[in-house]
């Protein structure tokens, strides 16, 4: 779609209505739903758009906002993290670092702590979430990821040129390979010579 109408697929975000198909006509894009992707579905969706307002100062709001709705698991959260979802409250890395902290930590947050508690322990994981650093996660890992819970990569690295990730792999006659360019996003298919 790209070459042809110089549309992008883009990833989906926080404070997108990501309920359906999201196109941003000013930036050329479109997003897929949240429902396209493994294990997300439609009440997470729902969720999410009624909190897309919601002002958050830091992604610890965010994420107790997400344990008091039942329509959240853990899983849900991991996966809307590592694909980049919630970019505006800093890089993946970092912030499935918070969640660690948020779910297993010293602080850990449990809706069954007394309120005076629960406060204590958010107040503390505020604090904790200033001091983790940005990080990003690893390119291979997140393309894997990618493709394997929305079907096909969406990250574009312009600086790796020499990086493309099978999708698909034809051995009927002869072999032809399915590929992903990393540096433009663009998917073609390569032949490949029997010997």
């Amino acid at each position: 779609m790209k070459r042809a109408f110089g549309i992008r697929i883009a990833p989906c975000r926080f404070r997108q209505d990501n309920r359906d198909y999201y196109i941003d006509h000013g930036e050329n894009t479109i997003s897929d739903a949240l429902t396209s992707i493994k294990h997300i579905g439609k009440r997470v969706a729902q969720a999410l758009y009624r909190m897309r307002n919601n002002q958050y100062a830091y992604f610890i709001d965010l994420l107790y906002d997400m344990t008091m709705n039942p329509a959240f698991d853990s899983r849900a959260i991991d996966i809307l993290i590592r694909l980049d979802y919630f970019r505006e409250f800093g890089a993946p890395g970092k912030l499935l670092a918070v969640y660690k902290e948020f779910q297993e930590g010293e602080n850990r947050f449990s809706k069954t702590h007394v309120l005076p508690t629960q406060e204590k322990r958010l107040c503390a994981l505020r604090l904790l979430e200033q001091k983790i650093p940005e990080e990003e996660l690893l390119l291979p890992g997140l393309l894997r990821f990618e493709a394997e819970h929305m079907g096909t990569p969406l990250t574009v690295c312009e600086s790796e040129r020499a990086v493309y990730v099978v999708l698909e792999v034809d051995d009927r006659y002869s072999p032809k390979l399915r590929l992903y360019s990393v540096a433009t996003g663009n998917i073609g298919v390569m032949k490949i010579k029997k010997s």
